[in-house]
């Protein structure tokens, strides 16, 4: 996987949760409140982001990447990056299936 953000990707939250769940991942919804900031970090693996609601910005390395609703962003697992939500955001992520997340599992008619 690499970096790879698309705008304009999807169009509604069902069809977001309908595309990770046809891949084989577990869609889970994510929010964060107006102001948030993620310093430096990275996930141990791939990952897919799509933005529902709000503004995100992701910094990787001098790269700033602006994410609006309707965006999907794909991150390749142990890519360092920072993240940033102004007005607050709503986003589903694909995630490898895990038992510890079950509880956050959206179905794909939620």
């Amino acid at each position: 996987m690499e970096l790879k953000v698309t705008a304009g990707h999807f169009k509604d939250k069902r069809e977001a949760i309908r595309e990770i769940s046809d891949a084989g991942w577990w869609p889970v919804s994510w929010r964060d409140a107006p102001g948030e900031v993620y310093e430096a970090h990275k996930h141990d693996a791939d990952q897919t982001l799509y933005l529902v609601e709000g503004f995100l910005e992701l910094g990787v390395g001098a790269n700033i990447h602006r994410l609006n609703p309707g965006d999907k962003l794909e991150l390749p697992a142990f890519t360092v990056h920072t993240a940033k939500t102004p007005i607050g955001a709503t986003y589903i992520v694909g995630m490898p299936k895990v038992d510890l997340l079950s509880e956050h599992i959206l179905a794909p008619d939620a």
